[in-house]
């Protein structure tokens, strides 16, 4: 599994967790966020004092860890929620969590009962263990198996509608794709150079962090942080959105700054390294020669003499024009 799919790397746990608790509070049901592994990403909301003592027993909560992964592997394999019963006919729900067909973890929901008279919704028993057991451990803790909330089958499928779509939101949201063009921006000595049409928010915001500290050597987990994603997820967003490697776009952006900067300004090459970010001139001047295969000296100099050439022939021009006209 790729870092990609960590649920943390691209959800905002924070701000979920309290919306999560939100949730339990109005709807009454316990509720929890795994990631892939099943391994909570979120402390759990609401967890009824019934189940909590049956998972700290030994051999029941065994039982109680096999129900939460084969509940989220039906909802994964469904790619929608899973309504399901455990070994004690609580009913509890896995709802995956898929972003660009990655399976990133899910929200265990549930904790609750249906009503014994409606029977619209028979949610599936997918563990089975000795009936004698069960009951003993029902009678001990009878005062806290009657404390667990009863849903009607409406109630649950419009709470479990709500929550598919909360959390649905909730990670896609970052990785929505509108379509933006950035605006163009001002760089050094008020050139203008175009960003580039992105069709990703975290793209756009990566690019208009770069353009924004244009005169330091800005690194990949830097932006990334920014951001608020991991840096090799940064990192494959960012070649499939541009077209082009991090560091490459950064590379080739500061080279096409630096020729702006020969051409209208009389700056040394240290000193045009030293905006740009560049560790040393040294190291300047020979990125600057591999992607424009002269130095950045022999390129202003060249530049100066192509102004100079295109002077005189519009001003021999303009003498002709003049002496045809007499």
């Amino acid at each position: 599994m790729n870092e990609r799919n960590y649920l943390n790397r691209i959800l905002d746990i924070e701000s979920w967790e309290k919306l999560q608790n939100l949730i339990s509070e109005a709807t009454g049901m316990a509720i929890v966020t795994v990631d892939y592994r099943g391994v909570p990403v979120t402390h759990h909301s609401g967890c009824r004092e019934f189940c909590k003592r049956v998972r700290e027993d030994e051999k029941l909560g065994k039982y109680c860890q096999k129900c939460d992964a084969l509940g989220s592997l039906e909802g994964v394999i469904a790619q929608k929620p899973f309504i399901y019963s455990c070994h004690f006919s609580i009913v509890d729900i896995a709802i995956p969590i898929i972003v660009e067909e990655n399976y990133l973890g899910a929200v265990m929901a549930g904790q609750l009962q249906l009503q014994e008279t409606d029977d619209k919704l028979k949610p599936e028993k997918i563990i089975s263990i000795d009936d004698t057991q069960l009951q003993m451990t029902k009678e001990e803790l009878r005062e806290y198996y009657e404390q667990i909330p009863t849903y009607t089958s409406e109630q649950l499928e419009h709470t479990v509608t709500m929550l598919y779509h909360l959390c649905d939101f909730f990670a896609k949201e970052p990785l929505l794709k509108e379509k933006t063009k950035i605006p163009e921006k001002k760089y050094l000595n008020e050139k203008k150079l175009s960003m580039p049409v992105v069709s990703n928010r975290i793209i756009a915001q990566a690019i208009d962090y770069i353009y924004s500290v244009e005169n330091q050597a800005v690194s990949l987990t830097e932006v990334a942080r920014h951001c608020h994603v991991s840096a090799p997820y940064l990192s494959r967003l960012f070649t499939k959105e541009v077209g082009e490697t991090y560091s490459t776009f950064v590379t080739r952006l500061k080279i096409t700054c630096a020729k702006e900067i020969l051409k209208d300004t009389d700056l040394s090459v240290m000193e045009i390294s030293d905006k740009l970010g560049f560790s040393e001139p040294g190291y300047f001047i020979k990125i600057f020669k591999k992607y424009t295969k002269e130095t950045p000296m022999s390129y202003r100099s060249h530049r100066e003499n192509d102004k100079s050439w295109s002077w005189y022939i519009n001003s021999t021009c303009l003498n002709k024009k003049i002496s045809q006209l007499k």
